[in-house]
């Protein structure tokens, strides 16, 4: 590697339990809610998580949405 360059961050740790378009449609869900003063409460989002993604433990959904 040549001084100055960056490794790349692809590849590394544990592959994303959500995949990043599930992640952008919850997120504008949150958004849109919010902005519509109807906002959602933590148990909320991680129910529509298990919901998006019924492979996930309810654990897994908390420990997504943590990172999300």
């Amino acid at each position: 590697m040549k001084a100055g360059q960056r490794r790349s961050q692809a590849g590394r740790g544990k592959p994303a339990l959500v995949s990043p378009e599930k992640q952008d449609f919850l997120v504008d869900v949150i958004v849109r809610r919010d902005r519509a003063n109807e906002g959602m409460g933590r148990a909320e989002i991680i129910t529509m998580l298990e919901t998006l993604c019924p492979n996930l433990s309810a654990a897994q959904c908390k420990q997504a949405f943590k990172k999300i």
